[in-house]
Protein backbone atom coordinates (compact mmCIF):
# COMPACT_ATOMS: atom_id res chain seq x y z
CA UNK A 1 0.00 0.00 0.00
CA UNK A 2 0.72 3.70 -0.98
CA UNK A 3 1.04 6.12 2.67
CA UNK A 4 -0.97 8.55 1.81
CA UNK A 5 0.94 10.94 4.55
CA UNK A 6 4.61 9.77 3.23
CA UNK A 7 3.45 8.35 -0.05
CA UNK A 8 6.07 5.09 0.92
CA UNK A 9 5.19 1.91 0.32
CA UNK A 10 4.11 -0.66 2.04
CA UNK A 11 3.15 -4.13 2.62
CA UNK A 12 -0.40 -4.76 0.93
CA UNK A 13 -1.84 -6.29 4.18
CA UNK A 14 -0.28 -3.37 6.65
CA UNK A 15 -2.64 -1.76 9.14
CA UNK A 16 0.08 1.14 9.64
CA UNK A 17 2.93 2.83 7.72
CA UNK A 18 6.21 1.66 8.53
CA UNK A 19 8.38 4.94 7.96
CA UNK A 20 5.77 7.51 9.53
CA UNK A 21 3.37 5.33 11.42
CA UNK A 22 0.06 6.30 10.18
CA UNK A 23 -3.23 4.47 9.65
CA UNK A 24 -3.15 2.68 6.08
CA UNK A 25 -5.98 3.03 3.72
CA UNK A 26 -7.47 0.07 2.11
CA UNK A 27 -5.87 -1.70 -0.79
CA UNK A 28 -6.63 0.87 -3.84
CA UNK A 29 -8.96 0.00 -6.47
CA UNK A 30 -6.66 -0.87 -10.25
CA UNK A 31 -7.05 2.71 -12.09
CA UNK A 32 -5.91 3.63 -15.40
CA UNK A 33 -3.46 6.51 -15.12
CA UNK A 34 -1.33 8.30 -17.80
CA UNK A 35 2.19 8.09 -16.86
CA UNK A 36 5.55 9.11 -18.08
CA UNK A 37 7.95 5.81 -17.08
CA UNK A 38 11.50 5.95 -15.93
CA UNK A 39 13.93 2.99 -16.02
CA UNK A 40 17.84 3.51 -15.36
CA UNK A 41 20.21 1.26 -15.61
CA UNK A 42 24.38 0.85 -14.34
CA UNK A 43 26.22 0.39 -17.21
CA UNK A 44 29.05 -2.28 -16.93
CA UNK A 45 27.20 -3.74 -13.78
CA UNK A 46 27.82 -7.29 -14.38
CA UNK A 47 31.72 -6.53 -14.49
CA UNK A 48 31.54 -4.24 -11.82
CA UNK A 49 29.93 -6.55 -9.15
CA UNK A 50 32.65 -9.40 -10.55
CA UNK A 51 35.62 -7.32 -9.55
CA UNK A 52 34.91 -5.42 -6.49
CA UNK A 53 34.38 -7.06 -2.98
CA UNK A 54 30.81 -7.62 -2.13
CA UNK A 55 30.90 -4.85 0.91
CA UNK A 56 32.31 -2.41 -1.70
CA UNK A 57 29.92 -3.42 -4.49
CA UNK A 58 27.16 -3.16 -1.52
CA UNK A 59 27.86 0.01 -0.72
CA UNK A 60 28.54 1.49 -4.29
CA UNK A 61 24.73 0.34 -5.39
CA UNK A 62 23.30 1.95 -2.46
CA UNK A 63 25.06 5.34 -2.79
CA UNK A 64 23.90 4.76 -6.75
CA UNK A 65 20.40 4.04 -5.79
CA UNK A 66 20.47 7.10 -3.03
CA UNK A 67 21.51 9.38 -5.46
CA UNK A 68 18.92 8.15 -8.52
CA UNK A 69 16.47 8.64 -5.97
CA UNK A 70 17.26 11.39 -4.23
CA UNK A 71 17.23 13.43 -7.81
CA UNK A 72 13.57 11.40 -8.54
CA UNK A 73 11.63 12.64 -5.92
CA UNK A 74 13.54 16.17 -5.74
CA UNK A 75 11.23 16.53 -8.84
CA UNK A 76 8.45 14.89 -7.42
CA UNK A 77 8.29 11.40 -9.13
CA UNK A 78 7.72 8.24 -7.26
CA UNK A 79 10.44 5.54 -7.01
CA UNK A 80 8.50 2.33 -7.69
CA UNK A 81 10.60 -0.44 -7.76
CA UNK A 82 14.98 -1.26 -7.02
CA UNK A 83 15.34 -4.02 -9.84
CA UNK A 84 18.87 -4.52 -8.54
CA UNK A 85 21.34 -2.16 -10.58
CA UNK A 86 18.31 -0.53 -11.68
CA UNK A 87 15.53 1.66 -10.84
CA UNK A 88 12.01 2.85 -11.85
CA UNK A 89 9.87 5.93 -11.42
CA UNK A 90 6.43 6.69 -11.93
CA UNK A 91 5.44 10.79 -12.80
CA UNK A 92 1.92 11.26 -12.74
CA UNK A 93 1.62 9.10 -9.82
CA UNK A 94 0.42 9.11 -7.15
CA UNK A 95 -0.05 12.72 -7.80
CA UNK A 96 -0.89 13.71 -11.68
CA UNK A 97 0.13 16.84 -13.34
CA UNK A 98 0.20 18.79 -16.37
CA UNK A 99 4.19 18.81 -16.42
CA UNK A 100 5.02 15.26 -15.50
CA UNK A 101 7.16 14.27 -18.66
CA UNK A 102 8.90 18.15 -17.81
CA UNK A 103 9.84 17.12 -14.18
CA UNK A 104 10.84 13.38 -15.34
CA UNK A 105 13.56 14.11 -17.77
CA UNK A 106 14.70 16.87 -15.39
CA UNK A 107 15.01 14.57 -12.91
CA UNK A 108 16.66 12.28 -15.86
CA UNK A 109 19.46 14.63 -16.23
CA UNK A 110 19.81 15.13 -12.42
CA UNK A 111 20.19 11.47 -12.07
CA UNK A 112 22.95 11.42 -14.51
CA UNK A 113 24.71 13.90 -13.71
CA UNK A 114 24.59 12.51 -10.04
CA UNK A 115 25.82 9.21 -10.74
CA UNK A 116 28.56 9.95 -13.40
CA UNK A 117 29.76 12.10 -9.73
CA UNK A 118 30.01 8.63 -7.70
CA UNK A 119 33.69 6.96 -8.21
CA UNK A 120 33.84 3.39 -8.54
CA UNK A 121 36.25 2.26 -5.60
CA UNK A 122 40.13 1.70 -5.96
CA UNK A 123 39.87 2.79 -9.52
CA UNK A 124 39.95 6.31 -11.81
CA UNK A 125 36.74 5.28 -13.44
CA UNK A 126 33.28 6.85 -12.53
CA UNK A 127 29.37 5.12 -12.75
CA UNK A 128 27.77 5.40 -15.67
CA UNK A 129 23.99 5.66 -16.29
CA UNK A 130 21.56 5.00 -19.42
CA UNK A 131 17.75 6.37 -19.14
CA UNK A 132 14.75 5.81 -21.14
CA UNK A 133 11.31 7.39 -20.70
CA UNK A 134 8.07 6.87 -22.36
CA UNK A 135 4.79 8.60 -21.54
CA UNK A 136 1.62 6.34 -21.93
CA UNK A 137 -1.50 4.86 -20.39
CA UNK A 138 -0.28 2.00 -17.84
CA UNK A 139 -3.01 0.63 -15.09
CA UNK A 140 -2.13 0.88 -11.82
CA UNK A 141 -2.88 -2.61 -9.46
CA UNK A 142 -1.42 -4.76 -7.16
CA UNK A 143 0.72 -7.61 -8.25
CA UNK A 144 1.43 -10.39 -6.04
CA UNK A 145 -1.27 -10.95 -4.53
CA UNK A 146 -1.53 -9.42 -0.09
CA UNK A 147 1.95 -9.02 0.20
CA UNK A 148 2.78 -7.60 -3.55
CA UNK A 149 3.15 -4.24 -4.97
CA UNK A 150 0.65 -1.52 -6.51
CA UNK A 151 2.71 -0.97 -9.87
CA UNK A 152 1.92 0.14 -13.11
CA UNK A 153 1.23 -2.64 -15.69
CA UNK A 154 0.65 -2.77 -19.22
CA UNK A 155 2.52 -1.83 -22.75
CA UNK A 156 3.68 1.75 -21.25
CA UNK A 157 6.42 0.22 -18.63
CA UNK A 158 7.24 -2.68 -21.42
CA UNK A 159 8.31 0.16 -23.91
CA UNK A 160 10.18 2.19 -21.02
CA UNK A 161 12.18 -0.61 -20.10
CA UNK A 162 13.19 -1.75 -23.77
CA UNK A 163 14.27 2.20 -24.60
CA UNK A 164 16.54 2.30 -21.30
CA UNK A 165 18.32 -1.29 -22.70
CA UNK A 166 18.53 0.61 -26.12
CA UNK A 167 19.92 4.05 -25.05
CA UNK A 168 23.65 5.05 -25.20
CA UNK A 169 26.03 5.13 -21.84
CA UNK A 170 25.49 7.84 -19.95
CA UNK A 171 22.71 9.22 -22.50
CA UNK A 172 18.56 9.98 -21.77
CA UNK A 173 16.40 8.75 -24.43
CA UNK A 174 12.91 9.34 -24.93
CA UNK A 175 9.95 7.84 -26.52
CA UNK A 176 7.93 10.49 -29.07
CA UNK A 177 5.71 10.35 -26.65
CA UNK A 178 7.51 12.05 -24.31
CA UNK A 179 9.24 14.01 -26.94
CA UNK A 180 6.04 15.52 -28.11
CA UNK A 181 5.39 16.66 -24.49
CA UNK A 182 8.65 18.01 -23.69
CA UNK A 183 9.89 19.53 -27.14
CA UNK A 184 9.72 23.11 -26.14
CA UNK A 185 11.60 22.85 -23.29
CA UNK A 186 14.33 20.07 -24.17
CA UNK A 187 16.80 19.92 -26.69
CA UNK A 188 16.61 16.57 -28.77
CA UNK A 189 18.26 14.88 -31.70
CA UNK A 190 16.22 12.42 -33.27
CA UNK A 191 17.73 9.07 -33.23
CA UNK A 192 16.02 7.07 -36.02
CA UNK A 193 13.53 4.47 -35.60
CA UNK A 194 14.31 1.49 -33.72
CA UNK A 195 12.68 -2.18 -33.66
CA UNK A 196 12.28 -2.97 -29.90
CA UNK A 197 12.58 -6.13 -28.88
CA UNK A 198 8.71 -7.48 -28.39
CA UNK A 199 7.26 -4.73 -30.71
CA UNK A 200 5.45 -5.27 -33.91
CA UNK A 201 6.01 -1.91 -35.20
CA UNK A 202 9.58 0.51 -34.87
CA UNK A 203 9.61 3.26 -32.10
CA UNK A 204 11.47 6.36 -33.05
CA UNK A 205 13.54 7.57 -30.34
CA UNK A 206 15.04 10.73 -29.47
CA UNK A 207 18.16 11.88 -27.32
CA UNK A 208 17.67 14.61 -24.84
CA UNK A 209 20.82 16.93 -25.17
CA UNK A 210 19.97 19.72 -22.39
CA UNK A 211 16.76 21.73 -20.96
CA UNK A 212 16.19 24.86 -22.69
CA UNK A 213 15.19 28.45 -20.58
CA UNK A 214 11.66 28.18 -20.14
CA UNK A 215 11.18 32.24 -20.83
CA UNK A 216 13.09 31.62 -24.38
CA UNK A 217 10.06 33.18 -25.89
CA UNK A 218 11.46 33.68 -29.42
CA UNK A 219 11.96 29.42 -29.19
CA UNK A 220 8.28 29.16 -27.67
CA UNK A 221 6.22 30.93 -30.51
CA UNK A 222 8.35 30.13 -33.45
CA UNK A 223 7.13 26.88 -34.93
CA UNK A 224 3.22 27.45 -33.28
CA UNK A 225 0.63 27.86 -35.21
CA UNK A 226 -0.83 31.22 -36.63
CA UNK A 227 -2.71 33.18 -33.91
CA UNK A 228 -5.85 34.25 -35.39
CA UNK A 229 -8.69 35.63 -33.03
CA UNK A 230 -8.45 36.57 -29.19
CA UNK A 231 -7.91 40.16 -30.84
CA UNK A 232 -9.75 41.69 -27.65
CA UNK A 233 -8.00 39.87 -25.24
CA UNK A 234 -4.83 40.33 -26.77
CA UNK A 235 -5.53 44.31 -26.77
CA UNK A 236 -6.62 43.85 -23.27
CA UNK A 237 -3.36 42.87 -22.30
CA UNK A 238 -1.25 45.13 -24.52
CA UNK A 239 -2.88 47.83 -22.80
CA UNK A 240 -1.59 46.55 -19.08
CA UNK A 241 1.70 46.09 -20.87
CA UNK A 242 1.89 49.60 -21.10
CA UNK A 243 0.35 51.10 -18.39
CA UNK A 244 2.92 48.46 -16.64
CA UNK A 245 5.39 51.43 -17.96
CA UNK A 246 3.67 54.10 -15.59
CA UNK A 247 6.04 54.48 -12.21
CA UNK A 248 2.43 52.12 -10.14
CA UNK A 249 2.97 48.85 -12.33
CA UNK A 250 0.13 46.64 -13.18
CA UNK A 251 -0.65 43.34 -12.12
CA UNK A 252 -2.76 41.27 -14.60
CA UNK A 253 -4.73 38.02 -13.78
CA UNK A 254 -5.57 35.67 -16.68
CA UNK A 255 -8.19 32.79 -15.70
CA UNK A 256 -9.91 30.36 -18.07
CA UNK A 257 -10.79 27.11 -18.38
CA UNK A 258 -7.82 24.58 -19.03
CA UNK A 259 -7.67 24.68 -22.88
CA UNK A 260 -8.82 27.85 -24.29
CA UNK A 261 -5.04 29.49 -24.85
CA UNK A 262 -4.60 31.08 -21.69
CA UNK A 263 -0.59 30.27 -22.25
CA UNK A 264 -0.94 30.87 -25.81
CA UNK A 265 -2.20 34.78 -24.88
CA UNK A 266 0.65 35.14 -21.88
CA UNK A 267 3.67 33.87 -24.88
CA UNK A 268 1.95 36.34 -27.39
CA UNK A 269 2.42 39.52 -24.80
CA UNK A 270 5.88 38.07 -23.87
CA UNK A 271 6.76 37.60 -27.03
CA UNK A 272 5.94 41.66 -27.86
CA UNK A 273 8.01 42.58 -24.48
CA UNK A 274 11.31 40.96 -26.14
CA UNK A 275 10.55 42.76 -29.08
CA UNK A 276 10.30 45.74 -27.10
CA UNK A 277 13.94 45.47 -25.45
CA UNK A 278 12.03 44.27 -22.23
CA UNK A 279 12.85 41.81 -20.04
CA UNK A 280 10.10 38.63 -19.72
CA UNK A 281 10.98 36.91 -16.94
CA UNK A 282 8.35 33.47 -16.15
CA UNK A 283 7.78 32.18 -12.99
CA UNK A 284 5.37 28.91 -12.50
CA UNK A 285 3.17 27.41 -10.12
CA UNK A 286 2.82 23.89 -8.93
CA UNK A 287 0.65 21.82 -7.96
CA UNK A 288 3.39 19.37 -6.20
CA UNK A 289 4.62 22.76 -4.56
CA UNK A 290 1.59 24.26 -3.06
CA UNK A 291 2.84 23.68 0.49
CA UNK A 292 6.59 25.37 -0.42
CA UNK A 293 7.34 29.07 0.19
CA UNK A 294 8.22 31.02 -2.53
CA UNK A 295 8.24 27.83 -4.60
CA UNK A 296 7.99 29.73 -8.52
CA UNK A 297 10.50 32.22 -7.04
CA UNK A 298 13.07 30.27 -5.86
CA UNK A 299 12.66 27.83 -9.20
CA UNK A 300 13.16 31.23 -11.42
CA UNK A 301 16.51 31.87 -9.25
CA UNK A 302 17.79 28.54 -9.79
CA UNK A 303 17.44 28.56 -12.95
CA UNK A 304 18.52 32.50 -13.58
CA UNK A 305 22.00 31.38 -11.84
CA UNK A 306 22.52 28.19 -13.61
CA UNK A 307 22.01 30.19 -16.90
CA UNK A 308 24.86 32.64 -15.41
CA UNK A 309 27.43 29.86 -14.46
CA UNK A 310 26.70 29.87 -11.04
CA UNK A 311 25.23 26.84 -10.23
CA UNK A 312 21.53 25.67 -9.07
CA UNK A 313 22.10 25.67 -5.11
Amino acid sequence: MLCAKCHQQNPAAARFCNQCGSALAPAAAPQLRRLTLMFCDLVGSVELASRLDPEDWHALLGAYQAAAGDAVRGHHGYVAQHLGDGLVAYFGYPLAGEDDALRAVAAAFEVVANVSALAVPRSHDKLRVRVGLHTGPAVMGQVGGNEGEYLAMGETPNIAARIQAVAPSNSIVLSAATRTLVQPRVRCVELGAFQLKGLAVPVRLFHARSMRAPDDTQRLVRGLSPFFGRTRELALLSHGWEAAAAPSGRCLLLLGQPGIGKSRLARELRARAVREDADAWTMRCSAHTATTPFAPLAQFLRQAMAAAGGGTG
